[in-house]
């Protein structure tokens, strides 16, 4: 009987335990969001309180490809870029061969190192997420620095979709839940 009383105290106990991590834990990841949609292009995101939406007339100095973007008001490196490329035919997308694509287009960039690849489930297909960090090219009289760049491509109905994130290296992991919360909510028709 004593035995019984000690194993449901230690039961209990854990069972509290792991209660009060996961309120802690789940309070401190829930990121204040907003909500982005437009028709046009078929897609649905929510996006962090706050960051912006560049304008039109500075996409192409944002991303030359990107058809969106978002910036965070807090560090001038840290945003999101959309790119939406028609692929008639496609339909399917190879994680495998993705990932050692992305290896070999990637290899030759200054200070090129992979932080993680994978697979991932957006708007409920199979993704590539491919996570790098590099030393992009700058001008005369600019500083370099280390940016960490996350991309998640697939595909839906003929169309490829590359979710760009980036970030100088030293923001990317207090950046990642805000990445996460456009990756975990977005939609494409």
């Amino acid at each position: 009987m004593k035995k019984v009383f000690i194993l449901c105290t230690v039961l209990a106990i854990l069972a509290l335990a792991g209660g009060l991590v996961y309120y802690f834990w789940a309070k401190d990841t829930k990121v204040p969001s907003e909500f982005y949609e437009d028709a046009s292009l078929g897609i649905s995101f929510n996006y962090p309180e706050g960051w912006l939406k560049v304008p039109e007339e500075d996409m192409k100095d944002f991303n030359f490809e990107a058809v969106l973007g978002f910036a965070s008001p807090e560090t001038e490196d840290t945003g999101f870029g959309l790119v939406i490329n028609d692929q008639p035919g496609k339909n399917n997308l190879k994680i495998t061969e993705s990932i050692a694509q992305f290896d070999k287009n990637y290899a030759d960039l200054d200070n090129f190192k992979k932080v993680e690849s994978g697979e991932l489930p957006v708007d409920g297909i199979k993704a590539v997420n491919y996570v790098f960090s590099f030393i992009p090219p700058v001008g005369e009289n600019q500083p370099k620095r280390t940016i960490t760049q996350r991309q998640v491509l697939f595909l839906k109905n003929e169309k490829l979709y590359r979710l760009l994130f980036s970030a100088d290296i030293r923001e990317y992991d207090k950046n990642k839940k805000n990445f996460d919360l456009i990756v975990n909510s977005f939609k494409a028709e």
